[in-house]
């Protein structure tokens, strides 16, 4: 990474997915943001969004540019990886394509659940993982409860928000 915080890749990408991330890296058209964050939900003008690992948060154009951000958690990606999913960096590298796809599908447009989705499903497509994780909300009337099921059945919990 650069003094600007610009990545760069070497080497042949092999993998769909890999080719994609060099795609984002080299774009002129779209900059990624990607957001370290310890939170555990963004917010926008349409409301709060619990994330699980990270969060796609949609893209505006600037300058004839296409900005596209992205937030991740980086204690939600230590326990997805414990819970059986992928690496902290493949977590990383997921968040990054998902924020590119997101922005090359939806330029300009802020999140949705609909642009999300797309984009996440894509970048699942382009993965082709083994084991995703499932994840469970359990909600009472004073709290609500974020699992990652692991691959061996062990529930294990992401955080907990207090109403």
């Amino acid at each position: 990474m650069d003094e600007n915080g610009k990545i760069s890749a070497s080497g042949k990408a092999k993998s769909k997915f890999d080719k994609e991330l060099r795609k984002a890296i080299r774009s002129n058209k779209i900059t990624v943001t990607l957001n370290i964050t310890e939170k555990n939900d963004t917010e926008d003008e349409t409301g709060r969004h619990y994330m699980i690992v990270g969060q796609y948060e949609g893209s505006r154009i600037e300058n004839g540019i296409i900005q596209a951000s992205q937030s991740i958690n980086l204690n939600h990606a230590e326990i997805w990886n414990r819970a059986g999913g992928s690496s902290i960096g493949l977590s990383v590298k997921h968040e990054i394509v998902e924020a590119f796809i997101g922005g090359k599908k939806f330029p300009g447009v802020g999140y949705t659940d609909a642009n999300y989705n797309t984009a996440h499903n894509i970048v699942r497509d382009l993965e082709g993982r083994q084991f995703i994780p499932q994840h469970v909300e359990v909600r009472t009337p004073t709290q609500t409860q974020f699992y990652l099921i692991g691959n061996n059945g062990e529930n294990l919990l992401l955080y907990t928000v207090t109403k």
